[in-house]
């Protein structure tokens, strides 16, 4: 694991909510999940999932009652929120997780495998340049292309989808070009990031 990827004051937050049964039930997903186990980037949201129904309003309330609180959006099933200037979301997933989560200093995250997935799908809504980093960095952990493809087909198997759009996603970089890179723990760049995916993409594609 790698601690390092994460604020000090975003594990202040960790602990807050640590002190509580309020984690209980949920998968900390998303890019710093991935980061955790994968240590690339520094990442700072906390995404927590669960496949299970939930009632907002009494978690918006004991989440008020840890420090300074704001709330950003809020609908059945999701809550975007702010605790302590951290960024928080909680959403029912309507897919559940293929694998166990993994413990780690109070938190439970995603499998490697589910956030990969997850992050593809997140591509072929809207390519954000942090996602094409993550997949890069858990392709270069040592997955292959064919065996990703495979897991979004198979996490996704009751969901619609085009396997041809979403490879069309992964080599389509205009919006992310926009974006600032986020802060690198590795030492991958840009370019070598979008060569990497077209590579992948095209020699997977049928």
């Amino acid at each position: 694991m790698n601690p390092k990827v994460l604020p000090a004051e975003a594990w202040a937050v960790v602990k807050s909510l640590g002190s509580t049964d309020l984690l209980n039930g949920w998968i900390l997903a998303g890019g710093t999940a991935l980061a955790l186990q994968l240590g690339h980037r520094v990442s700072v949201d906390l995404d927590f999932f669960r496949h299970e129904d939930f009632e907002v309003p009494p978690l918006r309330e004991a989440l008020a009652g840890l420090g300074k609180f704001e709330v950003s959006a809020m609908a059945p099933g999701t809550l975007h929120c702010r605790l302590d200037d951290i960024r928080l979301t909680f959403l029912r997933s309507e897919v559940p997780f293929l694998y166990e989560p993994v413990p780690y200093r109070g938190l439970h995250l995603a499998d490697v495998r589910d956030i990969a997935a997850m992050k593809v799908i997140a591509v072929a809504g809207r390519g954000a340049k942090k996602d094409f980093i993550d997949l890069h960095a858990y392709l270069e952990a040592g997955a292959s292309f064919p065996d990703l493809m495979a897991l979004v087909q198979q996490r996704y198997r009751n969901t619609e989808f085009n396997v041809m759009h979403l490879l069309r996603s992964l080599v389509y970089f205009d919006d992310a070009e926009t974006e600032p890179m986020p802060k690198m723990l590795s030492k991958t760049g840009w370019p070598e990031i979008r060569m990497r995916l077209e590579r992948e993409a095209r020699d997977w594609a049928p």
